[in-house]
């Protein structure tokens, strides 16, 4: 069963909302989104669900492949090493050696509540 939500640090709920971020990568899922499925998008402090995404897209990325890609609505990295450096903020085993799953997505409804 794939993953029901997607956590995301506080500081990136109003981007996801206003549609300036609509990728994120991630490391280490044993189970994926597919294409077409709706997610809850959660804060991670509060654990409120802000959103309801919609899984544009599934890409599983070698690192070299992430450091390569011209990512719209996420971060851009310049080299592999820029990658793991990055990642390693949120994975603390990722490594030159890693693949990353990376999601495009689009907010289909937001909790008006947040």
């Amino acid at each position: 069963m794939p993953n029901a939500y997607i956590k995301f640090y506080d500081n990136f709920v109003q981007d996801i909302l206003t549609g300036a971020k609509t990728q994120t990568i991630r490391y280490g899922w044993k189970s994926i989104p597919s294409a077409g499925d709706i997610v809850d998008a959660i804060a991670s402090d509060s654990g409120e669900v802000f959103a309801k995404i919609k899984i544009a897209e599934i890409d599983q990325l070698t690192i070299q492949e992430c450091a390569n890609r011209d990512f719209e609505g996420h971060i851009n990295y310049s080299t592999p090493e820029e990658v793991v450096s990055s990642m390693r903020e949120y994975y603390d085993d990722i490594d030159m050696d890693s693949t990353v799953i990376c999601i495009e997505f689009e907010v289909v409804e937001s909790n008006p509540n947040l």
